[in-house]
């Protein structure tokens, strides 16, 4: 025999399975109960709570430059786990109107994957990045949580961040 509770502690998103076993002998006399472990059941898949660019290294009044690394954080509902041995997790971002991959770099068996995306010269955004909806891809690599569900990648998108507005365009003397 077995028994089910459920824990509706949101925070873990997990239930607890205890099994207890009990047996009769051939001539009908009770054996002793045995308890088992604790198990915990997860079913729920881990989502993306947020996308945001976290930073850039070389901003200057709100621009960044050539070469400058922009880094960007999904966060899940709980930690993940990737695996990138078979393909890297990208994310898209959109720089002026062109739409630019930014590469998995961080934050395994955390809630925050972080992907960074390095600025190229002849860039131009003078809005600011932003990040189109659903833009997580996997590449054939996994985003999983500690029980092996699948990640669920879809997000809402961010729309231009003026705190990263992008110009590579050196200045030039016209007189």
């Amino acid at each position: 025999t077995g028994t089910f509770t459920p824990d509706n502690d949101t925070e873990d998103d997990s239930n607890t399975l205890s099994l207890a076993t009990t047996y009769t002998d051939l001539a009908g006399n009770n054996g002793p109960d045995n308890q088992t472990a604790n198990y915990e059941v997860d079913t729920l898949a881990p989502t993306v709570s947020s996308v945001a660019i976290t930073g850039a290294a070389g901003v200057q009044n709100s621009f960044v430059n050539a070469g400058d690394n922009v880094s960007v954080t999904a966060t899940f509902s709980e930690v993940v786990i990737v695996d990138n041995s078979s393909g890297n997790p990208t994310l898209t971002l959109v720089v002026g109107s062109t739409d630019r991959t930014a590469t998995y770099t961080s934050g395994s068996g955390s809630d925050d994957l972080v992907f960074r995306y390095t600025i190229q010269s002849g860039e131009t955004d003078s809005n600011g990045i932003s990040i189109g909806a659903n833009a997580i891809a996997l590449n054939s690599g996994t985003i999983k949580d500690v029980a092996g569900n699948d990640g669920i990648l879809t997000h809402s998108l961010v729309d231009n961040n003026s705190s990263y507005k992008v110009d590579t365009t050196a200045p030039s003397v016209d007189n």
